[in-house]
């Protein structure tokens, strides 16, 4: 993947994380945390591989 991707996938995580309490309004805090999560990791990603190459 590209870090382009990686960024795009972050952004869409995080969007997703903060929509979701509207879209599913009980018990949506521990999935909003994973998506959060899933979203740091995809920019650490990015920010590895850009410093790879």
């Amino acid at each position: 993947m590209n870090n382009r991707i990686h960024y795009e996938n972050a952004n869409f995580l995080r969007e997703l994380a903060e929509s979701l309490p509207h879209i599913i309004p009980t018990g949506s805090a521990d999935k909003a945390a994973l998506l959060q999560r899933l979203a740091n990791e995809e920019l650490a990603q990015a920010e590895y591989e850009e410093k790879v190459r």
